[in-house]
């Protein structure tokens, strides 16, 4: 497992569209991806034709409070990259 973060302490240089490509790609490549948009004004999931909307947020997920209750499933299955 490798692991890629996308930082940076200024916003608006375009982190959120670097990790949305990036993580397309590798997608589109056949590698298992996981994206976590952390920011305090969260935009990733608008990158994606999403069909549903998560049960749980990154607190609970990251936390493993939610493990019993719910199950990892996929959200997406084919990449909308970029806007």
């Amino acid at each position: 497992m490798r692991v890629v973060s996308v930082v940076s302490t200024k916003g608006g240089v375009g982190k959120t569209t670097v990790a949305a490509n990036l993580g397309g790609l590798l997608a589109d490549a056949g590698l298992r991806v996981l994206l976590l948009d952390l920011d305090s004004q969260p935009t990733l999931s608008s990158y994606y034709a999403l069909s549903q909307k998560a049960d749980v947020g990154a607190y609970e997920f990251i936390a493993l409070t939610c493990w019993r209750q719910h199950r990892l499933k996929l959200m997406v299955n084919t990449s909308r990259v970029g806007r």
